[in-house]
């Protein structure tokens, strides 16, 4: 090796020209994950890496798993020699289209793909892992890691955890640094990662997990006896996890009696600690809401428009998430009634905020400091 080329090593930038050292890209990985692996087999930052392959584009400020530009696709697969489709298939756009479907999207966030709070490089979550899959295998981020209806591993019916065991840090894997050598360490405190209690993670959670993956293959799922395309499947899915967000705020006597016509007790509900919607929230309160999701699912759609008709819910509790409504959810908000007319609004009286709602501050707060 000569001295440019010593030099250019210790400066932490990758040697210009095709990567000697690519790692192959893992069953399911994400394409963040690769390129954090790749960098540390090249011993230097993926901020370093990244900011040689693509100058000027701060790519890890943004979510770095959507989408790649044909441009920046191409020369990534030149720089990498790892073909352009497999290059593509890391990333989580059929995921987003699938899910979504001919909807328009908001930027920066998307139905059922975990948010990661970004800010600059800092992360609040979005990532999650297996403890055991981290210490018997090549630790890595799969892209199904990044799905909020995902909390369980498939492999070992245990809760992910988006958070580093020891010191709570959100999982920020772009920031690690040499010496470090692979994923299996927190960026923050440098303890590992697979040392980490194994809880095991509710069946409903699991069940409804396995059958949204498989209508995410299949293109369609059913509910009761009635076939519904992909994206009206998680449409209706959304609509119901906004509802159980409503009731365990807000435990009406209208949201019980729904409940309850059900076989649901509203004591299985528990409010998110931070009021955050479903795509911020951590794995155990994710799986929470969507093990009762998945009982109301398995009601099938006639005792779900009976339970409508009968409990008497506002429609402001079942409010339509944002997209295309399907005719089912359309048909089951018309049983509704319409929206009650708001009171004008009255001269604001100063009162000292509710304790849940302090509660709630704080938490949101928490989220943000420990980024």
């Amino acid at each position: 090796m000569d001295q440019a080329e010593q030099a250019e090593r210790k400066s932490g930038y990758p040697i210009l020209g095709g990567w000697p050292l690519a790692p192959p890209i893992l069953e399911e990985e994400v394409l963040s994950s690769w390129l954090v692996r790749a960098a540390l087999r090249h011993s230097c930052t993926a901020l370093a890496l990244t900011g040689d392959l693509w100058p000027g584009w701060r790519y890890w400020c943004s979510d770095p798993d959507v989408s790649l530009s044909e441009e920046r696709l191409s020369r990534l697969s030149v720089r990498s020699g790892i073909s352009e489709q497999e290059l593509r298939d890391t990333l989580l756009r059929l995921f987003i289209d699938g899910v979504r479907g001919e909807s328009p999207g908001s930027p920066g966030c998307y139905p059922w793909i975990l948010c990661l709070g970004s800010r600059n490089r800092r992360r609040a979550g979005g990532l999650q892992y297996c403890p055991n899959c981290f210490a018997e295998e090549t630790p890595y981020y799969r892209r199904h890691s990044r799905l909020s209806w995902h909390t369980v591993c498939a492999r070992h019916q245990t809760l992910l955890r988006d958070r580093c065991p020891h010191c709570e840090a959100p999982l920020c894997p772009h920031l690690l640094e040499p010496p470090a050598s692979n994923l299996v360490r927190c960026h923050r405190c440098r303890r590992m990662l697979s040392e980490a209690d194994a809880l095991k993670g509710p069946r409903d959670a699991y069940c409804f997990q396995a059958f949204a993956d498989r209508v995410l293959v299949e293109g369609h799922g059913l509910f009761g006896g009635q076939q519904l395309k992909t994206s009206e499947w998680f449409y209706l899915a959304r609509w119901i996890t906004g509802f159980l967000r409503s009731a365990a705020m807000h435990p009406t006597s209208h949201a019980q009696h729904f409940l309850r016509e059900l076989g649901i007790d509203i004591g299985w509900l528990i409010p998110p600690a931070s009021g955050l919607p479903l795509e911020m929230l951590p794995p155990y309160e994710r799986a929470q809401q969507l093990s009762i999701c998945w009982r109301i699912l398995q009601a099938g759609p006639n005792r779900l428009e009976n339970a409508v008709m009968s409990a008497g819910v506002p429609p402001s509790m079942f409010a339509p998430p944002q997209g295309c409504v399907p005719t089912l959810v359309d048909d089951l908000m018309k049983l509704l009634g319409e929206p009650r007319c708001r009171a004008l609004p009255r001269p604001a009286i100063v009162v000292p905020r509710s304790p849940s709602s302090v509660l709630k501050m704080w938490h949101r707060l928490l989220r943000k400091i420990q980024r």
